[in-house]
């Protein structure tokens, strides 16, 4: 989890310094627009569900109280 955190921050912080460098968003979007790209081709490469793969939605998962009750 700290790893994929780091690499937010340093694609934001990456993104930010090429946008306001020049002066403008045409790079950052650019360079979006491939890494995007090149991440749905690798999905697809290897035939994996980034939804699943990125996210746990299993029930419970990421709520403060815990995986829900049943009644009674």
């Amino acid at each position: 989890m700290a790893a994929r955190s780091l690499w937010y921050f340093t694609l934001a912080v990456s993104l930010a310094v090429i946008t306001w460098r020049p002066g403008g968003l045409e790079v950052a979007v650019v360079l979006d627009a491939l890494l995007n790209t090149a991440t749905f081709l690798l999905a697809t490469a290897v035939h994996t569900d980034l939804g699943s793969a990125v996210v746990d939605r299993s029930a419970g998962v990421g709520s403060p109280r815990g995986p829900p009750r049943e009644p009674g």
